[in-house]
């Protein structure tokens, strides 16, 4: 995992939804993406709550 050498912690995870709306706009747009993709984990954690 990649720690912030300000906080010393890991970043927050991205919104699932902004990861997968960012997807869709890449690909509609033909560019390559601009921020790294997020790991999807907020499917479970949607069911979770």
């Amino acid at each position: 995992p990649v720690v912030d050498r300000l906080t010393q912690q890991t970043p927050p995870a991205r919104f699932p939804w902004l990861n997968r709306l960012s997807q869709r706009l890449e690909a509609a747009s033909r560019q390559p993406a601009t921020f790294p993709a997020a790991p999807t984990l907020g499917d479970s954690l949607d069911q979770a709550a």
